[in-house]
């Protein structure tokens, strides 16, 4: 069963605030993702990063682990949430949010400004995206 456009748009803002929380409270955060279970329920997976590895290979690991439990069929749901980079004159800082379901995957990145613990969120914007969670 696929998540439907208002389930997917409360994984998605749940993201966001999750981030938005690390990074007021952290000043920045590493790859998290979060995970829809056919309960309703949205948890966050947060994991350290192994002796070597890159934000970038904890971002693939993540995606590999939450790949493997909607092959079980555990999840109806993810996002991976990364910080990144909007090249141009500004090199603007933006959250990146891959959010997918069964046959649904969309990326969408959020340009912000952190000043003094506060985190100011821009406009999303969403574009198609290769699915990394639920491939099949």
């Amino acid at each position: 069963m696929a998540l439907d456009e208002q389930q997917l748009s409360i994984l998605l803002q749940a993201g966001i605030e999750k981030a938005s929380e690390l990074l007021e409270h952290d000043g920045g955060f590493l790859p998290f993702g979060a995970r829809a279970k056919p309960s309703g329920e949205i948890q966050f997976i947060q994991l350290g990063m192994e002796e070597g590895e890159t934000p970038g290979s904890l971002h693939r690991r993540l995606g590999e682990m939450l790949a493997a439990e909607a092959g079980r069929g555990e999840l109806l749901g993810s996002a991976l949430v990364a910080e990144t980079r909007i090249s141009g004159e500004a090199d603007t800082p933006a959250l990146a949010v891959l959010i997918e379901t069964i046959g649904f995957s969309r990326s969408v990145v959020v340009p912000y400004r952190a000043a003094a613990g506060k985190v100011d969120l821009g406009s999303m914007v969403p574009a198609e995206a290769e699915p990394v969670v639920f491939r099949n």
